[in-house]
Order: structure tokens, then C-alpha cells, then sequence
């Protein structure tokens, strides 16, 4: 497992569960959680400080009203988030 973070990380400035999620590499994300407790406990692990990405409260909330507008809809799940946001990538 931590061979396979490391991997990831090599060619990387910085990157996020999700990103790890995305390449859909083995073992899984939630294979790696279950094992170290957190992500972040994983990454440190592998010898690698966790890196982290806030957005304030309005940016949050803009970003879900945008999803809803590409949508169309009066309602978005976690999936339309991760879909459609252009913060998926930092969360």
C-alpha cells in the first residue's frame, strides 16, 4: 500500500485522495483508509506531508449552484458533485 502511494506521488507536485481515487489504482482508496485510519496516516506513512485545499464557505456554495445550473436540477448528489464540480479535484 505504501509502495503504491509513493508510486503515485512520484511524478507529482502535489495530489489528493480523490486524484488516487481517479487512477483507479490498486489497492483502492478505501482499501488504504480502512487500513491507516485516514488518508492523510496513509501519505504520511509513505514519507509524504498531506497536502490540503480550503474553500471559504461562499466559494462552496457557488460551486454546488453551478452544478445545479449544468444539471438542471433542483438537487445534485455526492456522484453530480464529483461529476460536475471543478473543485473535485482538491476535495
Amino acid at each position: 500500500m505504501i509502495q503504491a502511494i509513493k508510486n503515485f506521488a512520484k511524478d507529482k507536485e502535489t495530489f489528493t485522495s480523490l486524484d488516487y481515487e481517479k487512477a483507479k489504482i490498486q489497492p483502492s482508496y478505501p482499501a488504504i483508509q480502512e487500513r491507516f485510519g485516514s488518508w492523510a496516516n496513509a501519505v504520511r506513512n509513505a514519507g509524504i506531508e498531506p497536502g490540503y485545499v480550503y474553500y471559504t464557505d461562499r466559494e462552496i456554495l457557488d460551486e454546488i449552484k453551478r452544478c445545479l445550473d449544468l444539471k438542471e436540477t433542483h438537487y445534485i448528489t455526492i456522484a453530480d458533485y464529483k461529476r460536475l464540480s471543478n473543485h473535485h479535484d482538491r476535495l
